[in-house]
């Protein structure tokens, strides 16, 4: 069930399987390993360079090679087996299919599916937490992701993701987001289709904050310069306005800026603080 699928070099490599999309299947039962292991590496590296977010995984009858008649017992190349899987490439014996859905869904990582070779020393593919936590902030550097999204990006386990993040410090969460600041989550929220009641409730609570700080500093701001300023939507605010005017909180002025309703709840210009300023 051969497919053709091509790589980031323009190359149109066939592949085994392509099982929902994103996710490809090579399989094998020659004897020399080293070199399927060497072109298959070479082609899943070629293919995910293109394909943002397909997986692929490589599937041998059984993980051994030859005999090492110096010390009595078969053998397995695992230099080869390293590179594989330390690219997010898991090595699979058909007792492992069944899993593959988990590695699928970003669920479990390239090396907790991998089956081990005979005799192999599976502490030496053990994750460094120090690496794994310098990926997850590499993710975040472009804006707040959930555990999943971080594990799917990682190539690790959501639980993998779980203990590492709890020590990094500079790692905010707010309800199922991690960002490298609270608002940018709470940004993320507003306005956000997927967001939950919770989530917009957040955002709408600190947008509500932000109104009002501009207010009282202030005196004065028209809605479309504090969106603006915040880089947000117009429409984003609306319902913070609508809440606060019926609740006597502020009041609109007749060239459509907004006001606080209690004068004595603004400040003096030259109280203003170096936050956010509507001119």
């Amino acid at each position: 069930m051969h497919k053709p699928i091509k790589g980031y070099s323009g190359v149109k490599w066939r592949v085994d399987f392509l099982a929902g999309s994103n996710l490809v299947v090579e399989a094998s039962v020659q004897r020399r390993l080293e070199t399927k292991i060497d072109s298959t590496f070479l082609k899943f590296v070629d293919i995910t360079r293109e394909h943002d977010g397909l997986k692929a995984t490589l599937v041998f009858e059984d993980l051994y090679v030859g005999n090492r008649h110096s010390l009595g017992k078969k053998f397995f190349p695992t230099s080869e087996y390293r590179t594989m899987v330390s690219h997010g490439f898991p090595i699979l014996t058909p007792n492992e299919l069944p899993r593959l859905l988990e590695f699928q869904r970003g669920e479990i990582s390239a090396i907790e599916i991998s089956s081990k070779p005979r005799d192999f020393n599976a502490r030496s593919m053990h994750w460094n937490r120090q690496e794994v936590g310098k990926e997850i902030l590499r993710v975040l550097a472009d804006g707040p992701h959930t555990r999943g999204e971080i594990a799917r990006a990682i190539t690790r386990s959501p639980s993998a993701v779980d203990y590492v993040i709890k020590t990094l410090p500079q790692v905010k969460k707010l309800s199922s987001y991690y960002g490298l600041t609270e608002e940018s989550i709470l940004r993320k929220f507003i306005g956000g289709r997927r967001a939950s009641s919770t989530q917009r409730k957040l955002a709408a609570d600190w947008l509500e904050t932000r109104f009002l700080q501009v207010l009282k500093e202030h005196g004065r701001c028209k809605t479309t310069d504090f969106t603006a300023k915040l880089g947000i939507g117009r429409g984003s605010l609306t319902y913070v306005v609508n809440r606060l005017s019926r609740g006597g909180v502020i009041r609109r002025l007749s060239d459509g800026a907004w006001s606080m309703a209690s004068p004595t709840e603004q400040t003096s210009l030259s109280d203003l603080s170096n936050g956010l300023t509507c001119q």
